[in-house]
């Protein structure tokens, strides 16, 4: 799971993913104007499609940072139970 988790991350970080949704979601706005201004126009992108491409990227997203920052905090108290057995063990100071 953490190797997915990794993977996904580093993939939707790369600028490539950024530049790429930024450019769908210009895109389906630009057909949408593009079939309100002129009456021959039609296309099968809709804004809808670009909202939803970053609403996936954006949840995504969020969520490989959230599980970071939930091994991150599990980490840190597994130290500091660590660090509080080995205090316990050593006894009280002198």
């Amino acid at each position: 799971m953490a190797s997915l988790r990794v993977s996904l991350g580093r993939f939707l970080r790369r600028p490539e993913v950024t530049v790429g949704l930024g450019l769908l979601v210009c895109l389906s706005g630009l057909s949408e104007i593009l079939e309100e201004l002129f009456e021959g126009y039609e296309s099968d992108l809709r804004g809808v499609h670009g909202m939803l491409a970053f609403g996936v990227i954006t949840l995504l997203k969020g969520l490989t940072e959230l599980v970071e920052g939930v091994e991150l905090v599990t980490i840190e108290i597994e130290e500091v139970k660590r660090e509080e057995a080995e205090h316990r063990r050593a006894g009280p100071p002198d």
